[in-house]
């Protein structure tokens, strides 16, 4: 063996052709492995575990009126631990198992939530009525009082009296730590007295959640 160049590589002797053809074949496959372990990593890290899902048609919410099951068809999911439920007249994403199921393992750590739903009025508007979609993760098996984990709400108010796409977008943050399954819960909801309000364009309506890792290898930037 000897050090070629600065590098610090080793190398056979050149008279040795037949080992010198073997080192390097070696060292392809040492760097193949190495490379593919990378490949691996860095696809972990982009395609985290996420689900996504939105309505399955059109929706509209009449005057006075509220919606929890609004979201109704998957769209994306890469992982086997995420499930699309409906209880009664609403529909939730699970993470890990529902409430009386046998438990499903799902990884504990930092999650991030979301959904995006845009509304219209079908006729006229009352001036800066409110346009609202709240999500929530809940556990239902804590004690009353305490099985909401995290809530975020955004309220958008229309200040036209005519008809307008108003946006709602809220998002949140959540450490799951437990072994009992939570869900994904939201209401879609409005003010408007003068008309009722449609879901629309429901094909670019959405609820999403994402397992980010584990919360002490999370860093703020």
């Amino acid at each position: 063996m000897q050090q070629i160049g600065t590098h610090g590589l080793a190398c056979l002797s050149d008279s040795d052709y037949a080992d010198y053809a073997r080192f390097m074949q070696c060292q392809a496959e040492a760097i193949d492995a190495l490379a593919f372990e990378q490949l691996t990593l860095l696809t972990d890290f982009v395609n985290l575990p996420t689900m996504i899902v939105r309505p399955s048609g059109p929706r509209n919410i009449g005057i006075g009126a509220s919606i929890n099951n609004l979201f109704d068809e998957i769209v994306y999911i890469n992982n086997d631990f995420m499930t699309l439920s409906t209880v009664g007249s609403s529909t939730y994403i699970n993470i890990g198992s529902p409430v009386g199921t046998a438990v499903v393992p799902y990884p504990r750590g930092l999650y991030l939530a979301g959904a995006h739903v845009p509304m219209d009025a079908t006729g006229a508007v009352t001036a800066f009525s409110e346009r609202q979609t709240i999500i929530a993760v809940n556990d239902d098996t804590q004690p009353p009082g305490q099985q909401q984990l995290a809530q975020a709400w955004d309220i958008s108010p229309d200040a036209n009296t005519a008809i307008t796409g108003i946006d709602t977008n809220p998002t949140l943050s959540v450490v799951l730590r437990g072994t009992n399954g939570v869900r994904l819960a939201h209401t879609v909801t409005h003010t408007n007295a003068a008309s009722s309000v449609d879901v629309t364009p429901f094909s670019s309506t959405w609820l999403w959640v994402t397992f980010v890792g584990p919360d002490e290898l999370v860093e703020a930037t």
